[in-house]
């Protein structure tokens, strides 16, 4: 089940969005405490989310679950040839959606 969280903690202004479900983990993004983020699979320990379109893992202990309910978000992954290919399929999404974005890794 997806939802929406907050990103809290008790000291620092930023949390880090992991590749992966250790501390060790290459850090893709430093998130802002306050920041809503969506999580799409919740674990034990470990979320797996999307903040500012990249998919990471993000500590349990960070989130704090709000009320919107974002299971009807789905999240599109297109391999393409190059960047024009790309923005020419987002342009094609955005014509059917506003909240369309694109992202590359």
């Amino acid at each position: 089940m997806a939802y929406q969280a907050k990103v809290v903690a008790t000291s620092g202004n930023t949390v880090r969005l992991r590749a992966g479900t250790s501390t060790g983990a290459a850090v893709l993004a430093a998130v802002p405490v306050g920041s809503l983020v969506d999580v799409l699979e919740d674990g034990n320990e470990w979320c797996r989310l999307i903040y500012n379109n990249i998919s990471g893992y993000m500590q349990k202990q960070f989130l704090e679950k709000t009320s919107t309910d974002v299971s009807k978000t789905w999240y599109v992954k297109v391999k393409c040839g190059s960047e024009a290919d790309a923005k020419n399929i987002i342009t094609t999404f955005q014509k059917l959606s506003s909240d369309a974005t694109i992202a590359s890794e």
